[in-house]
Formats: structure tokens, sequence, C-alpha cells
């Protein structure tokens, strides 16, 4: 509870508390240290979680945000993937990670992580000047690319090593997205240019 007046030195926290409200935010942290151990499960939903939910990871507009003639870019609850991935942090430690995957897949998977959020960041920035702040709710994701410190990336990077050898079809998936945040990043830099 102190949290909800206490001095934040983390700008990311900060926005988080200012998004959710003071009253709201000693939930956020409730989730974000569950999720972390492995304790979010899913289950029936209580709509006050899952409004907070979106409101901290800024889904809230993902669920308004749509293009013309589509429905929302998000329905439905994220609570079934949180899950999976709390399961997924509590099982395995980012020690373990690091031990096991060679370095040549983590200079992969850093290359990779880097071009997602670059690329996020770039098409997040692009898409405010028609839909406002947080556009299709990759305003959150764009504040942690442009925030993250080099222990950041660090654990983002085993993150990522951690979800493409768990999930099937993840590593399947990355090639799309890595072309496509590469495009957007290039497109934008030759645009500036």
């Amino acid at each position: 509870m102190r949290a909800r007046d206490a001095r934040i030195n983390l700008k990311l926290l900060r926005r988080i508390r200012k998004r959710v409200g003071k009253d709201e935010f000693p939930s956020v942290l409730r989730l974000v240290i569950g999720l972390a151990v492995g304790q979010f499960k899913d289950g029936p939903a209580m709509a006050t979680e899952d409004r907070v939910i979106d409101k901290t990871l800024g889904l809230d507009t993902a669920r308004e945000h749509s293009l013309p003639g589509t429905s929302p870019w998000l329905d439905g609850s994220v609570r079934p993937v949180l899950a999976q991935l709390s399961e997924l942090l509590a099982t395995n430690r980012f020690a373990a990670v690091l031990k096991r995957t060679p370095a040549r897949e983590l200079h992969q998977a850093r290359d990779e992580i880097r071009d997602i959020l670059l690329g996020l960041r770039a098409f997040a920035r692009g898409l405010q000047k028609s839909f406002g702040k947080n556009p299709f709710g990759l305003g959150v994701l764009a504040d942690i690319s442009e925030q993250a410190k080099p222990t950041d990336l660090a654990q983002l990077t085993l993150g990522w090593c951690l979800l493409k050898g768990a999930w099937p079809g993840f590593s399947e998936n990355c090639p799309p997205l890595l072309a496509g945040a590469r495009a957007v990043v290039s497109t934008l830099q030759v645009q500036r240019g």
C-alpha cells in the first residue's frame, strides 16, 4: 500500500501508476509479482482485475482502435497467455537459460529483440499521428523500448530465448515478425533520410 504514494525511481513504473491510478497501483504490483514468481493463474476472471491488466499493459486502446472496416485489434482476455508465461517463468530461471543457450543463439536473440523493439517503437510513434497516445496498445512497448537499460535488454534477450525454446510454433512465427519490424524501421529511416 505504501507504493501508492512512495517515490518511484523507475520511470516506467511511475507511468504505470499514473495510468492506473494510485488506488489500483498495489493491485498492479501484486499482479506483476505473481506473474514473475509463477503464481498468476487463469480462471474465472474478475472484471476489475482484467481492467487493471489492460490498463497496466496499455491494452485498453487495443480494444478500441481499429482500421477502417475492421473490428478492434484485440478482443478476449489475455489471462491465458499471462498464465502460461507465469508458469514458464516459475519453472525456468534466466541463469539456467543463459547456461544452456549457445553464444551464437544469444547473439541472434539479442539482435532479434533489439529489432523487434525498434520496429514496435517506430510503428507506435508513426501511428500516434492518426490514433493518438498508445495506438493499438503499442505505446507501452514503445516506452519499454525507449527506457530499456542494458540489464533490461539482457533480461529481454534471455526471455526471448526462453519463449523460442518453450512454446511450440513460437520460433516459426519469429521470421515474419522480424521481417515486419525491420521493414518498418527501414521505411522510416528512408522517409527521414
